[in-house]
């Protein structure tokens, strides 16, 4: 029955929604009453009162207890890294109805939050269109994801991000690529890095196009066993000459942005704006094993199952895997890099995490090699990468250099290429559905209990720190 008819689905949908916005507006509330400003919101918050008052000399900003005052002449905060797509969405929207306030700012990323469950939903049924209940609690179950549902309680970058993100993933599922493009380019503005994932819709539609053209294939991808003949160079330039023009019209719009953005990092002479001695490029392999780690404790249920074939992998290519973990050892040995923010910023967990495991013992960083394998066994296992070709290729790829670029091991590096990993899973269980959906909750009770209970203090701050994601 098509869900546009299934009244009973449809009222379903929208109480989980009101249900979800409601709550998560009652979290805001104690998250704003308890808090100052939060970590990074120091250098976020008066650049987003500037531009959304349209003001650039004195910046007040009012917080539960006090009003911080800020006068200077306007110019960009040199420990900001990113664009300024963040504050120009917050100026569109609160700069009319003059409520650039703390409070004001920070409730963009909760809309944003509930936005993001509506794509969460909306692409889902556009992946799996036979799956209507399971994509609703699936859709829940992602936008509460503990570290992205806790940052759209505060100003940072990363909900609203991700908003674009899905925005451009979902046009392109729908083939409206202009549309894909456009989202794709006004997300590099929240975030820089998600030039990548615009390269990673491009990957897709390119390939797609060619190489299933090629054989006439109408499925919506590759098999494995295929995949060899579809790659001779000849079919393929013969295939290129022959798309269609809007094929290159639809190119076209993609590459201008990646060209845009090209020509951005030359003038810039970074891919990042300010703080650029503190974000330059170093190779860092092991942050794709802090992916896997964190792709197994949130998606656990989802490995579980796959666990018995791992180990019957092993049995049958004990070579393969011996020099496999011998590689990632070597990894690990000559590539384990610690940034100075991880080891003096104690207000994330990443700090204690990496003081009291991975700093303190060194056989600690090897013991995790065997994890890391199943973490990589795994993901390629529920992606079902023999039947879906193209886009395990992207996205591993994608996700590969978008992580192993990064000195800084932050947990918010992560969420997007999970999100799109978990928004690709197919045929859930109820029951694994139900555990992910309890795991979140108890993570989510965990870390805001932690945050309203566990003071930080710094001497060069008059208020209480917060321990966050």
């Amino acid at each position: 029955m098509p869900l546009s008819n299934n009244i009973t689905y449809n009222i379903a949908v929208c109480v989980t929604f009101a249900v979800f916005f409601l709550l998560s507006k009652l979290l805001f509330d104690e998250v704003f009453k308890e808090s100052q400003l939060i970590i990074d919101e120091e250098f976020h918050i008066p650049q987003g009162v500037q531009y959304c008052n349209f003001t650039f000399d004195t910046v007040n900003i009012l917080t539960p207890n006090r009003i911080y005052r800020y006068s200077y002449t306007f110019q960009w905060n040199p420990k900001i890294t990113t664009l300024p797509g963040l504050y120009l969405v917050s100026s569109a929207i609160l700069g009319p109805l003059r409520l650039c306030s703390l409070y004001g700012l920070r409730f963009i990323n909760l809309l944003a939050s509930f936005l993001n469950l509506l794509l969460f939903h909306k692409y889902l049924n556009l992946q799996n269109p036979k799956n209507c209940w399971a994509n609703l609690i699936s859709s829940i179950n992602i936008a509460i994801l503990p570290p992205l549902y806790f940052f759209s309680c505060i100003y940072y970058t990363d909900v609203i991000s991700i908003t674009f993100i899905l925005l451009a993933n979902v046009a392109h599922k729908q083939n409206n690529h202009l549309m894909a493009s456009l989202y794709g380019a006004l997300s590099v503005l929240m975030r820089q890095t998600n030039i990548v994932w615009v390269v990673f819709l491009i990957g897709q539609y390119a390939l797609k196009k060619v190489l299933l053209n090629s054989r006439k294939k109408r499925s919506k991808d590759i098999y494995l066993s295929d995949a060899s003949s579809y790659l001779k160079i000849r079919p393929i330039v013969k295939n290129l000459m022959l798309q269609r023009r809007m094929f290159w019209i639809n190119i076209v719009t993609y590459m201008a942005v990646v060209a845009t953005f090209a020509l951005f990092v030359f003038l810039n002479g970074s891919i990042v704006v300010g703080d650029k001695t503190a974000h330059t490029a170093s190779v860092h392999v092991p942050q794709l094993f802090y992916f896997f780690i964190f792709s197994i404790i949130f998606g656990w249920p989802h490995f579980l199952t796959h666990i018995s074939s791992c180990i019957t992998h092993i049995r049958r290519r004990l070579l393969f895997f011996t020099l496999i973990l011998v590689l990632f050892v070597i990894i690990v040995y000559i590539n384990t890099l610690e940034h100075d923010y991880l080891l003096a910023d104690n207000r994330h967990y990443t700090f204690y995490i990496w003081n009291r495991f991975y700093a303190k013992y060194k056989t600690f960083r090897y013991l995790m090699v065997p994890v890391y394998y199943f973490g990589l066994y795994g993901l390629l296992s529920i992606l079902n990468v023999k039947h879906r070709v193209i886009f395990t290729f992207m996205f591993s790829l994608c996700t590969i250099v978008v992580l192993i670029f990064q000195k800084m091991i932050e947990i918010r590096y992560f969420l997007i290429p999970y999100i799109l990993f978990r928004l690709h899973l197919e045929n859930m269980k109820w029951f694994n559905l139900v555990l992910e959906f309890c795991t979140f909750c108890v993570i989510n009770f965990a870390t805001f209990y932690i945050f309203f209970t566990k003071d930080i203090y710094w001497s060069n701050y008059d208020y209480a720190q917060k321990l966050i994601w």
